[in-house]
């Protein structure tokens, strides 16, 4: 009887495991696609990113998948400033929070970034959702972030060589464009490995 119940036991485990590998195979196959659809069908290339340094506070700014892995609403706000004194150094400005929703294994988040260098201003605000998949000692995260990313030129800023240069007209020109993120995200213990990739419309300014 001992023998069969444990038999039963490991059958059930072993049945439940291949049910969670096969979920997340799913959401892997689901993710592929995405990314298949952001690099494909968008003319895509990389902007000018928000610049980090505290990268062990901010781990949510870099990876959507990362929204609920503290199992518990997390908040951010970090301030950095480079090269303090010199005009036109770079500065930058980051609010996150994200949260799971256990019941239904998902989780949600929100971004919201600020950064100036020079003449440049860019300003993004974006969501994500993810999608946790627990399997016996582990758990992996997918998630697709969605967002608009707005890029500020001043031209009255920049210095010409010559003057009455042609290009030397003024003004403020901006560009809003979408930006799409997609991550992944397995955690351990103290061990994890992320994937991440962006892409976004081109635009001129």
């Amino acid at each position: 009887m001992i023998t069969l119940n444990r038999f039963f036991s490991t059958k059930l485990v072993t049945t439940q495991l291949v049910s969670k590998i096969h979920t997340a195979k799913n959401a892997l196959r689901s993710l592929g696609v995405v990314f298949l659809f952001v690099f494909t069908a968008l003319d895509s290339s990389a902007q000018q990113d928000a610049i980090y340094s505290q990268y062990m506070f901010n781990t949510f700014a870099i990876n959507p998948a990362y929204a609920g892995t503290r199992n518990s609403m997390s908040a951010v706000i970090l301030h950095r400033s480079q090269w303090v004194g010199i005009d036109g150094a770079p500065t930058t400005q980051t609010a996150t929070v994200h949260a799971p929703i256990n019941k239904y294994n998902i989780a949600w988040g929100v971004n919201l970034a600020h950064d100036r260098l020079g003449p440049t201003r860019n300003i993004l605000a974006a969501g994500t959702a993810a999608y946790h998949v627990k399997l016996r000692n582990s758990k992996i995260s997918f998630a697709l972030r969605a967002g608009i990313f707005n890029s500020i030129l001043n031209k009255g800023m920049l210095s010409f060589k010559e003057d009455g240069d042609v290009f030397d007209q003024g003004g403020v020109v901006s560009a809003v464009i979408p930006t799409f993120d997609a991550g992944m995200y397995y955690y351990k213990n103290e061990i994890f490995y992320r994937v991440v990739c962006n892409a976004h419309c081109k635009s001129k300014i």
